[in-house]
């Protein structure tokens, strides 16, 4: 594999374009404005998400003159295992760390759809909380509309991406609900908080088939000490050792587009 150098932290414009409560575009530059508000903005309304598992709320914040909506996810529950679907998941810890450390991933390899999230602590409770997309419908509701085509044929390379990020963090809940697609027909990949498993194999390898190459390259360039220094504040040793034998797995499959790329 060849060896590249990344810096510490990709910083994307990921932050940049986002859309605020009143439909207009966000006046954030970058991730690192977005991520400083996320931090310092005063919360001025909190709603409970009913239909929403573990009942995260959806917090509007304001500050230096922008109001954003971000949502507050408190969840950290531990179980020996749990049944998912139609999988029985061992070792099950369904944590809101995971949020932020799927985002701050993301920055690391470049991948521009997880929406910007901090560790933030709201009348005396940590939780996550992650910057709300505006005019966004999930998966399944763009499903509905037999007017266009698929989302995943209209956004081959943005499911790609999702395919590698979730096999790499072994994201076992990805599903419709946790997809979204916003008014710019934009993709953003939410809810990471089952993720992140410790002694799993990658999954969903099969369904990777062209990734994006820019994507690859950073994967393939990533070394131990970079992910732990990404990922400390969020996961342990042994989830970054899970985390580089699935990266390594990934890689092996991918060879041949790797050289090609």
């Amino acid at each position: 594999m060849p060896n590249l150098l990344l810096p510490l932290l990709l910083v994307s414009n990921l932050g940049a374009g986002l859309i605020g409560p009143d439909g207009n575009a966000l006046p954030f530059g970058g991730d690192v404005e977005a991520i400083a508000f996320l931090r310092n903005a005063e919360v001025v309304s909190r709603k409970e998400l009913r239909g929403s598992a573990n009942l995260p709320e959806k917090v509007l914040l304001r500050g230096g003159g922008v109001e954003a909506h971000a949502l507050f996810r408190t969840v950290d529950k531990k179980k020996a295992s749990a049944r998912v679907g139609k999988e029985t998941i061992r070792d099950f810890h369904d944590s809101f760390v995971y949020e932020c450390a799927a985002y701050e991933l993301s920055r690391l390899l470049g991948i521009g759809n997880v929406p910007p999230c901090v560790l933030r602590a709201i009348d005396g409770v940590e939780g996550s909380l992650q910057l709300w997309i505006e005019e966004a419908v999930t998966a399944y509701q763009a499903r509905q509309d037999s007017s266009r085509p698929p989302l995943e044929d209209r956004l081959p390379e943005s499911f790609q991406t999702m395919y590698l990020f979730d096999a790499l963090i072994d994201n076992f809940d990805r599903h419709e609900g946790n997809i979204l697609v916003d008014s710019r027909d934009r993709l953003w990949l939410v809810d990471h908080t089952r993720s992140f498993r410790l002694y799993t194999n990658a999954r969903g390898l099969d369904r990777i088939v062209s990734p994006d190459p820019a994507v690859l390259r950073r994967l393939a360039g990533l070394d131990r000490e970079a992910v732990a220094r990404c990922l400390s504040p969020f996961v342990g040793t042994r989830h970054i050792d899970a985390l580089m034998r699935r990266r390594a797995q990934i890689l092996r499959r991918l060879t041949p587009q790797l050289r090609a790329g």
